[in-house]
């Protein structure tokens, strides 16, 4: 339908990605008309995991979309290459792409095509939190084209029945040409049982779509194939899908969530893309690493004490005192001159002398500890020896 070129934007040294609708397909106003509605529909979105719409327009003929440049991989290349991947890391991505869909639906748009083509994986900026703890910087997801959204304009505080007909009084002569019952438009692989049924598509249809996506990014398969594309819609809109689990094992609470979102009627399924985000995000304390074991605690003998006794605190600063004080009185004597330093007097003699005064030592912490007696055994006492025989 389009070629994807890179260019350059003016005024700023910045790459963008430069969509240019096919110049055969530019003839048909059907397929302008469509062109154009992605261009608006995706310009209206703003939000981390989407694509931003630059500009858009006519130029010489050429019907063109200007959006950033993204450097990465869709999520079909990671399908061929990996077939699948963890349930965590499909639960992240999976996350990721409800929160693009839940910006979406605020603004009455529904995608109608998500696929693995539509899904992209760049790498986070530098400098920007992580959205979910824990995940690959690598795996930051942007959802692409809108190009078959369907914009839902209905009155504000008017209830759509999901399942009305597309050309009551409600729509416009347009949108009604351009989803008009009989019309199937998506890829049959991931298309909802009510597109099947060429009935009236919602925010509820998108959540089908990441059910489908969840199942093939953890078996590696999608639910339903077919020889043909219209067997595939037609095994959607009719069979029961298998449970991922009869090709792989996975946690139960994970299964859940992902038939509860391949329900045949939408009023089966989350009903909405905040739901079906929170369902995934209360399954991420299942796949949390392992809290470490904790420490051993050692067991106490309750008859052994260990007993600290130390210095008040003005003991301790009076002989702090003292020791400098004698220090003081050292370096004086040493500095005076040799002959008015003091000569010390001759050492009593040993008879009838006094003994010198003992000198007291720098008061520190006193440290007593009972030691068991079993610390250190001694060696057994010896037998009395028997009285010799008479």
């Amino acid at each position: 339908m389009a070629t994807v070129y890179r260019g350059v934007q003016e005024g700023e040294p910045k790459q963008v990605a430069i969509k240019i609708m096919n110049p055969e397909l530019a003839k048909e106003t059907r397929f302008v008309r469509r062109f154009r509605r992605e261009a608006k529909a995706a310009a209206m979105l703003k939000h981390p995991n989407m694509v931003s719409i630059l500009e858009f327009g006519v130029d010489q003929g050429l019907v063109y979309l200007a959006m950033e440049l993204l450097e990465g991989f869709d999520l079909a290349m990671l399908l061929h290459r990996e077939q699948k991947i963890p349930e965590l890391r499909a639960i992240q991505i999976a996350v990721q792409v409800c929160r693009a869909l839940s910006a979406a639906h605020e603004q009455n748009i529904v995608h109608r095509d998500l696929k693995p083509d539509n899904i992209m994986l760049v790498r986070l900026p530098p400098g920007v939190a992580l959205p979910i703890p824990g995940m690959n910087p690598a795996d930051f997801v942007k959802v692409l084209d809108f190009g078959i959204a369907k914009i839902l304009d209905a009155d504000e505080g008017t209830t759509v029945d999901p399942r009305a007909d597309p050309a009551s009084s409600q729509f416009t002569s347009e949108r009604t040409a351009l989803t008009r019952v009989g019309t199937i438009v998506g890829t049959p692989a991931y298309m909802a049982p009510e597109q099947g049924r060429a009935e009236q598509v919602d925010a509820r249809t998108d959540l089908y779509a990441v059910g489908v996506l969840l199942y093939e990014l953890l078996t590696g398969r999608v639910p339903f194939t077919g020889e043909t594309p219209m067997q595939v819609v037609m095994r959607h809109v009719n069979e029961p899908p298998r449970p991922p689990s009869d090709f792989i094992k996975l946690r139960p609470e994970l299964e859940k969530v992902i038939m509860r979102a391949l329900a045949k009627w939408p009023a089966q399924r989350q009903q909405s893309a905040e739901e079906m985000a929170f369902e995934l995000l209360a399954l991420l304390p299942f796949y949390a690493p392992p809290a470490p074991p904790p420490a051993p605690k050692l067991a106490l003998d309750p008859s052994k004490t260990l007993v600290m006794e130390v210095e008040e605190p003005g003991q301790r600063a009076s002989g702090q005192r003292a020791s400098e004080q004698r220090a003081s009185e050292q370096r004086a004597s040493e500095q005076r001159a040799p002959e008015q330093r003091a000569v010390p007097a001759p050492m009593p003699s040993p008879r009838g002398a006094a003994a010198p005064a003992p000198i007291e030592p720098p008061a520190f912490p006193t440290l007593n500890i009972e030691v068991p007696d079993d610390l250190f055994p001694t060696a057994p006492a010896a037998a009395p020896k028997a009285p010799p025989a008479r």
